[in-house]
């Protein structure tokens, strides 16, 4: 059984055309009389995604869903949501409608571009056009957002749990479509802040390269204020001041803002520099070899370059890691 999820008044009338095929439940931002085989739950002035939400846990819960279909706001094409169904009934987990609009602002190329790193999907993930296969309701469940970054979120849960998302081409609307729920700039801004603060991958490089800016700057400050007459030994100590700098500035910026740990804070603190020491060891034996065929400007970039990824995982799967022990 495939249930249709409706979330305001438009997307609530396309869901009747359906009524003799798929089960109906809605839930707005006001009262509804429900229609002929139609599920209403109350109504709910907290924005879509809590709407969502509790569509999710009661299609799966009580009405024990074989999977659900949530409608865009503005409505769409009938033969748009039949195609998503049979995506879904072929045995797809994860269907994508494929709506997408540009907003006023014209910044929809830009939306694009950064949901596309930040996702995996070319398609901008907000018009609500979906199907869920039951096998989707834990992460359904766990993803946080109360406004338009939630399935922008639920995108970026789902590629990251390793979910193979359908791509559908249902079509596209410009400004104002009837599939176009945000046609405001305000909205548009709104919504690439959501997919800058949920994509840790993102934030993590913003974090990288800020810090390796500033341990940077400090070494090639140092390398030429320090008094020692060696040039290996001036730019090992020089290393060693900039690195203990920038990896304090990259430690706090990386458990508060970009994987936004909200408890064990000296533990994590002794996990990363543990980390931190064998990178730094690292970066520095491998500097010592470069400056002596490079600049050190290119040996200095190629090493933090090289060291990147492992700091990113290790950071993300073992120091910083959320899922088990930290509820927030």
């Amino acid at each position: 059984m495939l249930v249709l999820i409706a979330t305001d008044s438009e997307s609530r009338r396309l869901a009747e055309e359906f009524r003799d095929r798929f089960e109906l439940l809605t839930v707005t931002d006001i009262p509804v009389e429900p229609m002929d085989g139609e599920t209403v739950l109350p109504h709910v002035r907290k924005g879509r995604a809590v709407r969502l939400k509790l569509a999710f846990a009661h299609a799966f819960n009580e009405m024990h869903a074989d999977g659900v279909i949530t409608l865009p706001r503005g409505g769409c094409e009938p033969a748009f949501v039949l195609r998503v169904a049979e995506a879904l009934e072929g045995g797809a987990v994860f269907v994508d409608g494929g709506l997408h609009t540009a907003s006023p602002a014209r910044m929809g190329g830009a939306i694009r571009l950064l949901t596309t790193i930040t996702t995996g999907s070319h398609r901008i993930p907000w018009c609500g056009l979906r199907g869920y296969d039951r096998s989707m309701a834990p992460i359904l469940e766990k993803v946080d957002g109360h406004h338009d970054d939630y399935e922008i979120t639920l995108v970026q849960a789902a590629v990251a749990e390793g979910v193979k998302i359908t791509d559908l081409d249902c079509g596209e609307y410009e400004d104002g479509g009837a599939a176009a729920p945000h046609v405001s700039a305000k909205n548009s801004t709104r919504a690439v802040w959501g997919i800058f603060r949920n994509a840790s991958s993102l934030k993590f490089l913003c974090s990288s390269v800020s810090s390796f800016l500033i341990d940077l700057i400090l070494l090639m400050a140092l390398e030429h204020i320090l008094p020692i007459p060696n040039e290996n030994a001036r730019v090992a100590v020089a290393q060693s001041i900039s690195w203990v700098v920038s990896s304090q500035y990259n430690f706090m910026i990386n458990h508060f803002l970009v994987f936004r740990k909200k408890s064990g804070f000296w533990k994590a603190l002794a996990q990363y520099y543990s980390l931190a020491v064998f990178v730094f060891l690292g970066k520095t034996g491998v500097l010592q070899i470069l400056i002596t065929i490079m600049p050190l400007v290119i040996a200095k970039t190629l090493c933090e370059a090289a060291f990147f990824l492992v700091n990113y995982f290790v950071q993300k799967k073992l120091i910083f890691n959320r899922k088990k022990k930290d509820p927030n």
